[in-house]
């Protein structure tokens, strides 16, 4: 660099704004009023307002039972099983020591946290995002999420991955049990160690698509001006600093997609565990070579020949070592990888600091900027080693702030790389709104083709009335309801008479009018809320009736075959000359000796009696035919 009178007004905006931009970052969780914390294994959010307050970090204590996958019904007690510790949540466990001495990061756990809530809280969901290596959550009982195989030796488990926003069953309870399983054998700590949040499902699908667009902004923020270095060094290829500091933006890339919430998952849904570790740390290791030999470009006078060589081989070589093993060996080397990182810093700071003192253009800036990225590489270190507790990571904002800095000085050399930048920017913002919108457009359209599938799971596709399916589970629910109740369940079950000559008389098209036809009315003239029609098979149709007794039932099947007739449909092949119905009634009060298979049997039985007898007529299960019918 050459010496000059330094802008210092636009740089210091610049630096004012980066540093803005971080402590924005670092304030996106705070909240006015503190939420509350477990304590003992215990939240108390009997008082918590949702929708005037908000999501709330399932932080603080948890019951802890180190060794041992508790079933959940047998924790579902108060007071749980014995052996119960107490943990704080997010943390890894090797740090917990139990009669004084520390646990070690390989093993399995259960953890526990019973949270109160209030009455009649509205619909609520659990955002996870990691916990190491392998997890089953269960919810009041119910397994409603997991990652890997959850086990008790290295040969039966397996690590994995998987962010979830998990919907909570049954939102009327007032009282939750959240159960997690945990295993790890193939990471050098196990256990909670990331933020979880719970909050109303619309509030934590927003904070779900927030940090995503966060991470896609960052990402794609850091990566534009990655590429548009490589564009300035294809047309100055003297110029090295340019291609240096495009690799180094492409570390952090993808550093900030591997690290956090974990987002390079959403790109490459396959990853596995080994091989998303595995990027996590390379990028690491990679971006400090690539900062030195960048600034080894930018301020060649300021620095001692022996360092850029010393940090750029030791980095390599680390990054082949992670390559050659597996995550449970590489990972053990985490504290010699973060000293090698603040020995790298050290080398940024005195470099830059020289060149301050040497008053070399925009130094000042660049050295704020570097600052600001070690402040926040700190952050993230003491994180990782449950000395802070800090809410978010920073170090990729603290990155993007620096990468930011580093591109506007980079920039000042060149009046046209500038009007370059100032384009590519206003061109992010476009790209990043744009984003922005498309995934709330595929939120919406994966709403909606849910709730569409959802309900062609229960409908017959020709009829519109509900299917064979959807009958079975009506009938499992209402036999049990009945069986409590101790109340009379209908079942009816009819025919279209001589539909295979119909069709055949008529064709195929004219049969699904006709299908269609008696669908709609026999729907139509259901009365009750609760009676139900279904297609049953081919030409059959089927009523559940509840709360029905057996001559009930008979006079609702013989106004069905009534409504049939006075449709007066042709039917040149039948004997009746016109669309009739065969129709089969049973009745049961259902009991601990009987099922609903014998039910429907019974009116199974009914249907082909009025078959043999003429058809189109009403046959009923005879009262004396089997004990338990009504």
């Amino acid at each position: 660099m050459t010496r000059v009178p330094s802008r210092q007004l636009a740089v210091r905006k610049l630096v004012f704004l980066c540093l803005g931009a971080l402590w924005l970052t670092s304030c996106q969780s705070v909240h006015s009023e503190a939420p509350p914390r477990a304590v003992d294994g215990h939240l108390d959010l009997s008082s918590w307002r949702w929708e005037k307050r908000g999501t709330v970090s399932l932080e603080g204590e948890w019951a802890f039972y180190p060794g041992q996958l508790i079933p959940p019904r047998e924790i579902a007690g108060v007071p749980g099983p014995e052996g119960a510790e107490v943990i704080d949540v997010p943390s890894a466990w090797h740090r917990k020591s139990i009669a004084g001495k520390p646990l070690d990061g390989h093993g399995f756990a259960t953890y526990t946290l019973r949270i109160s809530l209030p009455q009649h809280s509205p619909q609520l969901a659990l955002k996870v995002i990691d916990v190491g290596t392998a997890f089953d959550l269960f919810v009041d009982g119910v397994l409603v999420h997991s990652a890997g195989t959850v086990g008790r030796s290295e040969e039966v488990s397996t690590p994995g991955f998987e962010r979830g926003l998990v919907v909570l069953p049954d939102s009327s309870r007032s009282e939750r049990l959240i159960l997690f399983h945990v295993s790890n054998f193939h990471y050098r700590t196990g256990g909670l160690w990331e933020h979880m949040v719970l909050g109303t499902t619309p509030d934590v699908l927003g904070l779900y698509d927030l940090s995503l667009g966060y991470g896609i902004f960052l990402a794609s923020g850091i990566g534009v001006i990655g590429l548009y270095q490589l564009g300035l060094f294809s047309l100055s290829r003297r110029d090295h600093s340019s291609l240096y500091f495009a690799l180094f933006c492409f570390a952090v890339v993808v550093r900030i997609l591997s690290t956090d919430e974990r987002y390079i998952t959403e790109l490459i849904p396959g990853l596995a565990f080994n091989g998303l570790i595995r990027l996590e740390y390379i990028s690491f290791l990679l971006a400090p070579p690539a900062f030195a030999a960048f600034i080894t470009q930018l301020v060649p006078q300021c620095y001692p020949r022996w360092m850029p060589p010393s940090v750029i081989w030791v980095g390599l070589a680390c990054a082949v070592g992670v390559m050659l093993s597996v995550p449970r060996v590489f990972s053990e080397w985490l504290p010699l990888f973060q000293f090698y990182l603040v020995v790298s810093c050290g080398f940024g700071v005195y470099v830059l600091g020289k060149a301050v003192a040497l008053r070399l253009e925009v130094a000042r800036g660049f050295f704020v900027g570097f600052l600001v990225l070690v402040l926040a590489t700190f952050n993230d270190v003491m994180v990782s080693l449950d000395v802070l507790n800090t809410p978010v990571f920073l170090v990729g904002a603290g990155f993007f702030c620096f990468i930011i800095i580093q591109s506007y000085a980079i920039s000042l050399r060149s009046a046209q790389a500038v009007r370059s930048v100032e384009r590519l920017t206003s061109e992010l913002e476009a790209y990043s709104a744009d984003l922005e919108k498309k995934v709330e457009e595929r939120t919406l359209e994966l709403e909606l083709a849910n709730k569409e599938l959802e309900r062609l799971a229960v409908v017959d596709g020709l009829t519109q009335i509900a299917n064979r399916r959807h009958f079975d589970e009506a009938l499992d629910k209402e036999w049990k309801s009945h069986r409590r109740r101790g109340a009379p369940l209908s079942v009816v079950l009819c025919d279209i008479d001589f539909f295979k000559a119909y069709n055949d008389t008529y064709g195929h098209l004219k049969g699904d009018e006709v299908l269609c036809l008696v669908a709609s009315s026999i729907q139509a003239a259901l009365s009750r809320p609760n009676d139900m029609v279904a297609r049953y098979g081919g030409e059959e149709f089927v009523m559940l009736l509840p709360d029905t007794s057996l001559s009930g039932a008979t006079d609702v099947a013989e106004r069905m075959r009534r409504i049939i007739c006075e449709l007066h449909v042709e039917h040149q092949a039948s004997p009746h000359g016109e669309l009739s119905l065969s129709l089969g009634v049973a009745s049961m009060t259902p009991s601990d000796s009987s099922n609903k298979s014998q039910l429907v049997g019974r009116a199974d039985e009914s249907l082909y009696r009025a078959k043999g007898n003429g058809r189109n007529r009403v046959e009923a299960c005879p009262e004396a035919a089997a004990s338990g019918f009504t």
